[in-house]
């Protein structure tokens, strides 16, 4: 791209992208708090925690991408915090994941249930 249009596109992508990633941290704490208390009010595993992993998936590249751009030490640590938490998060829902598989199997392979008949 020619230079005059490469100064624009960076600074409408930088107008964009900072209050777009500030939405979207704001957002991931209120994820993160409501997850949160629906695990201490004993929330069971199911398959759509899965679906936790996508946004934080995409707030990662966007942190980091953003981080490259600025150098703004506080947005540099985000990237590097918020990858340790899709980590994290992808280790959880992976072991619930086999964990519930795991038993799922073993219910299916046990001593036949009986059915009571009326």
């Amino acid at each position: 791209m020619p230079e005059p249009f490469a100064g624009v596109a960076i600074g409408a992508g930088l107008l964009y992208g900072a209050p777009a990633w500030g939405f979207a941290v704001g957002w991931a704490v209120l994820s993160a708090l409501l997850i949160g208390h629906a695990l201490r009010r004993g929330m069971p595993f199911s398959a759509s925690w899965w679906a936790v992993t996508v946004p934080f998936g995409t707030l990662v590249p966007g942190t980091n991408a953003l981080a490259a751009r600025t150098a703004l030490p506080p947005v540099v640590g985000a990237a590097v915090v918020l990858f340790a938490v899709l980590v994290l998060v992808w280790v959880v829902v992976a072991a619930a994941t086999v964990r519930s598989a795991l038993s799922d199997v073993a219910d299916e392979i046990g001593p036949p249930r009986r059915t009571v008949r009326a």
